[in-house]
Order: structure tokens, then C-alpha cells, then sequence
């Protein structure tokens, strides 16, 4: 697998998802940090 950047900067849409404790976060709260999404699924 080989990973590249995108050529032109694009920005994620905004979502809310909930943190392991059950707390909202919004992705615009955690603007300016470096941000690792993993989707997990058992389908």
C-alpha cells in the first residue's frame, strides 16, 4: 500500500462522533491538532 498526498489541500467535513467515555466531540473543537480517525467495523 503506498500512501500520497492530495494535490490540492481539502477539508474534512464537519461530524461529531462519541469518545471512548461517551462524550461528543465535534471536529472543529479539536482544529489545529494532529487528528488519527480509525474506523472499525464487524461487519
Amino acid at each position: 500500500m503506498q500512501l500520497s498526498r492530495p494535490k490540492t489541500p481539502t477539508q474534512a467535513p464537519p461530524f461529531v462522533l462519541e469518545d471512548l467515555r461517551g462524550r461528543r466531540v465535534s471536529l472543529a473543537e479539536l482544529r489545529g491538532r494532529a487528528v488519527i480517525l480509525y474506523f472499525w467495523a464487524t461487519w
